[in-house]
């Protein structure tokens, strides 16, 4: 069984290599994170993964599937007393064992630009511009989560509309604003452009956001807007009970409070 299921998950591997937008990605990761594992491909690499053996298949298995490290969510239509009792009958059998310590990994900010370049086969140049930012319990979260929609999301965000729309430096414009569990988040902005226009986009989007930094550019109506598409997406998030339950779940993983996202 471990066999066959390696087999499966190395052509797995072999199809993330191939991707151009999966080692974009990656090459991001790598450049960002220097301390927190979020710097490997989540997938892992091959050649390790071809060392793998049952043995240390159930190593990992026994050290990390222990009651303590799980959440067990449950949503729908049902009886609690006979959920609960069904639980109690096969969860509630496992014995108490102490989960390995989670681990924090502050990621510091870099002292200077670091860049990194890799050559492919694609049609477009992918730059990333990624900014250090703060963890998931700052205060600053919000503010962060709402800038990114203020940038890049929709034709009347601030950098589509420069880039793409009026300037015709960019094909495509995204921005994100990540924040990992045990770690410093990041602001990305990913644009698509043509190879000789790398130094005019950065330049750009200095600019952009040194306006921005200074007061300007981002009016009360942007920000509305932003405020209502952010609590928009929130709500489809949470469409159907398999959502909700997702997201109670992770909740408790990231905050070990299952009322994180309604605070949010």
């Amino acid at each position: 069984e471990v066999q066959q299921e390696q087999e499966v998950i190395i052509r797995e591997i072999e199809k993330d290599q191939a991707s151009i937008a999966r080692k974009f990605y990656q090459l991001s990761q790598e450049n960002t994170y220097k301390i927190h594992p979020l710097q490997f491909p989540v997938i892992g690499y091959l050649e390790n993964f071809k060392t793998l053996t049952r043995d240390s298949l159930l190593y990992y298995y026994q050290r990390y599937y222990v009651p303590s490290n799980m959440v067990l969510v449950i949503g729908g239509c049902m009886n609690l007393d006979d959920t609960k009792s069904k639980i109690n009958s096969t969860f509630g059998q496992e014995p108490s064992k102490a989960a390995p310590a989670p681990v924090h990994f502050p990621e510091p900010s870099p002292f200077a630009t670091r860049i990194i370049e890799a050559e492919d086969q694609t049609q477009v140049t992918h730059l990333s511009i990624r900014f250090m930012t703060v963890d998931l319990f700052s205060h600053h979260l919000y503010a962060l989560d709402v800038l990114e929609f203020i940038l890049a999301n929709g034709e009347e965000s601030i950098l589509y509309k420069t880039l793409v729309e009026d300037e015709k430096l960019a094909y495509g414009v995204s921005c994100s604003s990540y924040t990992p569990a045990a770690s410093t988040g990041f602001l990305d902005i990913t644009v698509e452009i043509d190879p000789d226009k790398v130094e005019s986009v950065q330049t750009r989007i200095t600019q952009l956001l040194t306006y921005i930094q200074e007061g300007h550019l981002i009016s009360s109506r942007l920000i509305k807007r932003a405020k209502k598409q952010k609590v928009a997406s929130e709500v489809f998030s949470i469409s159907s009970i398999e959502d909700r339950v997702v997201k109670a779940g992770q909740a408790y993983l990231y905050g070990y409070n299952t009322d994180i996202f309604s605070h949010y």
